[in-house]
């Protein structure tokens, strides 16, 4: 239950059954949901509501209408920030680690693929811009065998967001104060004791 409230808070609108996969994202949604969503990790927990029109004008310049900004608090920063790490996590080393090829090692975001193989996708950001790739059929069948999102949905999203961010690097927000970062065993996952010889430095950058 807990779960399904965090997906209602983060403006996913469908009916999710309530069972134990529902964390590991077996449901279906919507990649304008899932996009929508994602907007709480760049913004530090403050959810922003899509829109298709910024404004419209008349032949004359005079504006008829003018979007104003809609935005939500889903969740507090300083778990945002987590979250953003664990998915910065995913392109430095992770099933998105050839972004780099395209010069957006910098960005954050996670792969999804269906255990058959139906759905590969790919949801990324940098500090101001959200986009997912979505690879799959209206009816849904299998892709191929073996196609991970990390093969088909990341190589698209790449070059799209080379070409929408123009190398543009901009920068990330800073560490909340109520976020530590700590060294680690590399072996336990624990604080390390004095005779741990495998300590990894948390990276303390965004």
């Amino acid at each position: 239950r807990r779960v399904e409230r965090t997906t209602e808070r983060f403006g996913f609108e469908e009916d999710l059954e309530p069972i134990p996969a529902l964390p590991l994202g077996v449901a279906d949604v919507s990649v304008a949901e899932l996009t929508a969503a994602y907007t709480a990790f760049p913004n530090l927990g403050i959810r922003v509501e899509p829109f298709l029109l910024t404004e419209v004008r008349s032949g004359e310049g005079e504006v008829l209408f003018k979007h104003e900004r809609e935005e939500k608090r889903v969740c507090d920063a300083a778990p945002a920030y987590v979250m953003h790490s664990l998915l910065r996590g995913v392109v430095r080393r992770g099933t998105a680690s050839r972004l780099s090829r395209y010069g957006l090692s910098y960005v954050a975001g996670k792969t999804g693929t269906t255990s058959d193989y139906r759905d590969a996708w790919f949801v990324g950001y940098t500090a101001d811009v959200v986009t997912t790739v979505w690879v799959g059929f209206d009816r849904p069948k299998t892709i191929a065998s073996g196609g991970y999102a990390g093969e088909l949905a990341v190589p698209i999203w790449g070059q799209f967001m080379k070409r929408a961010t123009r190398g543009d690097k901009p920068q990330w927000f800073a560490l909340p104060s109520n976020v530590i970062g700590v060294n680690v065993c590399r072996v336990s996952g624990k604080l390390p004791s004095g005779g741990c010889d495998s300590v990894q430095v948390v990276n303390r950058d965004n």
